[in-house]
């Protein structure tokens, strides 16, 4: 391949002028080689490799100053990634370079690379900026070291490669970026600079980001500040596996968000398993995921901090739609107040080992438990105790006892749907819900109804048991009417033919069952006769038959009305 010798005069693409080569900055706007002359030792090396299509072996590990043995001029090494050496009808070859000090402004901004820019084990003195470049291979940066990223709006058609421990000092930013391939970011340590700036706050940001593949920020994966990715696209997974992320904290104390995933879309899973820790809210509200999101194993709430304020979570899934499973279990630490407000999923898989208190459910929805986890009343209720206080009490949120209890049903745990109806009403007496509305003095006669209620029926949930207190109550008023004919209570009808003996439980049984006729009470009559103005054996028994009538007619309609559901306020919602 011919190098361009052409007069050393450099053109400005932004400024529209002019200038010698010793004043051409750090921009790839040359017009021949020779005006990068005199060249170092590595930027001969550069040349000549780029030239041949090979990789250019300055050194085999991290330079250890800036010698001419390994210094390579930011402008040169952009000169060569823009094409601009190869000639009119020549192929461009990628920028390989490993081992090389970059000096001054790195500056690609708004230009075309037609070739990928590969550099390994680089040192770079200030940021590589990107933003609205066009490449069309890839950029990797495998442990290197620079101050910064920049590549707002880039659209690159490959993968961006940030891995194999690069660190980042300042900032990486990819808002509105078009990256055709992934984002691999493994092993990187990012905002390790001095956090004097804002920037220094948010240190990975991609919202807006439009990525065709994966994003992999996995396999040790280190930011110290927040990891932005808000209203992003991504159509493969987001990997956050093993990453360690440490929000960023004011002045007043407060810790921030570690990982800020708000509006994002991704087409596979979210990965938050396998050691990822945060500290720092975790928050994707308003996400949608095509898969699971997958958090066994992770640690949110590191430090103890990121609940403090008003209102604050660990994790924050507030109005997220999960095609696939929410996947919580096996956690080092429970999740301390965790927010999944209408939150949608398809699978809720969790464990005795996932949530601590606070918890917000209110209009949380999910189509079922996962085999592996807890589905029986009384964990279901434990953790619908989390919820937050008020959520509990005054500010009752009614939504997630209904939704724990249809999708028990719609798994066949019929029982224990039941307990957790019964759970509720017992939860709605003691938080001084039943009754709320009535005057004060009716509050305390409706809580004992309430209270009656369970007691004889299980709130509707336990139809049985009332034919076991209406059973009850026949034998004990059998054995009344057995004692008050004996002493008297009971005559024959005077106009009636000779009537059968007396039976008191056959008589018991026809006053407890409603319009049930066995000849006893048309035949036989209590006594009515006053002595002393003291009620007769004969008065009693005819008090204690519509007392025992009374009973049957309310427990017969009660008894009807549990079958049917008639008392279940989910069922009358």
């Amino acid at each position: 391949m011919q190098v361009d010798t052409a007069a050393p005069v450099v053109h400005d693409s932004r400024a529209g002028a002019t200038a010698p080569a010793d004043g051409m900055a750090n921009r790839p706007v040359a017009t021949g080689l020779h005006v990068f002359a005199p060249f170092t030792r590595a930027e001969r090396l550069l040349v000549r490799a780029w030239t041949r299509g090979e990789i250019a072996r300055i050194g085999l590990q991290h330079p250890p100053q800036a010698s001419a043995a390994f210094v390579v001029r930011s402008s040169l090494l952009a000169y060569l990634a823009c094409g601009r050496a190869a000639g009119a009808g020549v192929r461009s070859h990628p920028v390989q370079v490993v081992g090389a000090w970059v000096t001054g402004r790195f500056d690609l901004t708004d230009l075309q690379l037609p070739a990928s820019l590969w550099l390994y084990r680089c040192v770079f003195d200030a940021g590589l900026e990107l933003d609205g470049a066009r490449i069309a291979g890839s950029l990797s940066l495998r442990d290197c070291r620079l101050p910064g990223l920049y590549a707002d709006r880039c659209d690159l058609r490959g993968d961006l490669v940030v891995d194999a421990g690069t660190t980042v000092a300042g900032e990486v930013r990819l808002r509105g970026a078009r990256i055709g391939g992934d984002i691999n970011a493994a092993g990187a340590r990012i905002g390790r600079g001095e956090p004097a700036t804002a920037s220094a706050q948010r240190p990975w940001v991609a919202d807006g980001a439009q990525i065709g593949g994966d994003v992999r920020l996995h396999r040790g994966f280190e930011s110290i500040g927040e990891v932005r990715g808000v209203g992003a696209h991504i159509g493969g997974d987001f990997d956050a596996s093993r990453a360690r992320l440490s929000g960023h904290v004011d002045r007043q104390g407060l810790r921030h968000e570690a990982l800020n995933l708000d509006g994002i879309r991704v087409g596979g899973d979210l990965v938050l398993d396998s050691g990822f820790a945060a500290a720092g809210t975790v928050s994707a509200v308003r996400a949608r995921i095509g898969g699971d999101l997958l958090g066994s194993g992770a640690t949110f709430d590191l430090t103890g901090d990121s609940t403090w304020g008003e209102d604050g979570a660990s994790l924050r899934l507030d109005r997220a739609q999960i095609d696939g499973a929410l996947v919580l279990r096996k956690l080092p630490a429970p999740i301390p107040a965790a927010s999944l407000v209408d939150a949608r999923v398809s699978t809720l898989d969790d464990d005795d080992s996932t949530w601590d208190e606070e918890l917000v459910l209110d209009g949380f929805e999910y189509q079922r438990f996962a085999a592996t986890s807890p589905s029986d009343a009384e964990f279901r209720l434990g953790w619908l105790g989390r919820q937050r206080a008020r959520h509990l009490g005054a500010d009752l949120r009614p939504q997630p006892w209904r939704q724990l209890i249809g999708v028990l049903r719609d798994m066949g745990r019929d029982d224990d749907a039941r307990r957790v109806v019964i759970g509720r009403e017992r939860h709605l007496r003691r938080s001084g819900r039943v009754g709320a509305a009535l005057p004060r003095g009716l509050r305390l006669f409706a809580s004992a109804a309430h209270a009656l209620f369970g007691l004889v029926v299980g709130y509707g949930q336990r139809p049985l048991r009332l034919l076991g207190w209406l059973i009850a109550v026949g034998v004990l008023s059998g054995a009344g009417y057995h004692a008050g004919h004996l002493s008297g209570g009971f005559v024959p009808v005077s106009a009636a033919p000779a009537p059968a003996p007396f039976n008191p439980w056959v008589y018991s049984l026809e006053r407890l069952v409603p319009m049930l006729d066995l000849q006893q009470a048309k035949y036989w009559t209590p006594t009515s006769q006053l002595s002393n103005d003291v009620p007769s054996v004969g008065d009693a028994m005819r008090w204690l038959g519509w007392a025992e009538a009374a009973l049957g007619w309310s427990g017969v309609l009660l008894l009807v009305a549990s079958v049917a559901g008639w008392p279940e306020r989910d069922r009358r919602r």
